[in-house]
């Protein structure tokens, strides 16, 4: 990797502005306004959305250096095509797949709760590294999103901003990393809105799938997703520190563990191991932060100080995870990595001790 010059540390300093560039796009409407659209001048864009033409077109701008729109020149009047006058704007194919409100893949859930609390809430950092868990415990824990008291747009914006996750990177790596077939009942632990669940329901349709989360989580999920959740799928509120969990053949946990110290994580697969049944298993599904992965791995790190400041959690190595694991007897630890995605898999398997 090339050492950095002045200008890149220049660029990182002022990097705020990248992610401030696109909410405020997202925000103006100009990705949903340009989508399915051959391209449009500057003028039409900034009278639609009723900006001023001169900044809308320097933001624009900015967000085709940044490779989500594009430009092509007005073909119909020579004179305006061979200025800049004359750009006609467009989506790129990333942005109408991740950026606009009716994709399925759509990561704007993610941009809106970073613009309206992970934003915010990162001046808290230097506490947070300085006075480590005193300082969170004392003056972030109390905006906890998995407190029964949240307020009801925190708690779904939160579960929508995870739905996302789930869509673009959790279920691929779920359904594409290893075959599940063998297993007949899976439990997907703190499962959220339960895509996961569903779509593992979807692929092996004789598996009984149970998840499982907070009951007021469920209930959100039930809420929201009664007319899409499969025959197979069954949801069960209860608290995976303190409560009985399902007794499978499988358990799916899914950016689970890199939310806790290592004595709650303890807890978590202690739990999670006495519930497994014989010859059962545990599929892991994090970003795993790993040595051999530097430098250039920005994502993981960019996710690791994400949890850092939200959570006081923190993006665990490959070898912690498979420590981890087998101290609480799983063994045959396999692990897949999956290149530029956010979600990686293991794989660990409960031996029947009876044999």
């Amino acid at each position: 990797m090339a050492a950095a010059t002045p200008t890149d540390v220049w660029c990182q300093i002022h990097s705020f502005l990248t992610s401030q560039a696109i909410m405020s796009a997202h925000k103006l409407g100009v990705f949903d306004y340009l989508e399915g659209k051959d391209g449009l001048c500057i003028t039409d864009v900034s009278t639609a959305l009723g900006s001023h033409v001169h900044a809308t077109k320097q933001l624009l701008d900015f967000m085709v250096c940044l490779g989500y729109l594009g430009t092509k020149k007005e073909a119909t009047d020579a004179s305006i095509a061979s200025s800049e006058d004359g750009d006609l704007y467009f989506n790129t194919e990333i942005t109408s797949k991740y950026l606009t409100t009716n994709s399925p893949l759509t990561l704007l859930p993610i941009l809106t709760r970073t613009r309206d609390l992970s934003y915010s809430t990162a001046t808290d950092l230097l506490s947070v590294v300085t006075k480590g868990a005193d300082f969170f415990d004392t003056n972030i824990k109390g905006k906890d999103h998995w407190a029964k008291t949240v307020d009801a747009n925190t708690e779904t914006g939160f579960l929508c901003s995870m739905k996302s996750y789930c869509q673009v990177w959790q279920i691929p790596a779920v359904l594409n990393s290893f075959d599940l077939s063998p297993f007949t009942s899976v439990c997907d632990l703190g499962g959220g809105t339960g895509d996961v669940a569903y779509a593992v329901a979807e692929k092996y349709p004789h598996m009984q799938v149970t998840m499982f989360d907070l009951p007021h989580i469920v209930e959100l999920a039930e809420r929201k997703g009664s007319d899409s959740i499969p025959s197979n799928v069954s949801l069960k509120g209860g608290d995976f520190f303190t409560d009985d969990l399902p007794q499978v053949d499988l358990y799916i946990l899914s950016n689970i563990i890199h939310d806790w110290p290592d004595h709650k994580a303890d807890t978590i697969l202690s739990n999670v191991y006495k519930a497994v049944n014989p010859d059962g298993a545990i599929l892991v599904v994090e970003l795993f932060l790993d040595k051999g992965d530097e430098p250039g791995n920005i994502h993981g790190h960019m996710l690791n100080m994400l949890m850092l400041y939200k959570v006081f959690g923190r993006q665990l190595s490959g070898k912690h995870m498979s420590d981890l694991l087998t101290k609480h007897g799983f063994v045959d630890i396999q692990i897949k990595k999956n290149p530029h995605s956010m979600a990686n898999c293991l794989l660990a398997k409960k031996l029947d001790k009876t044999d």
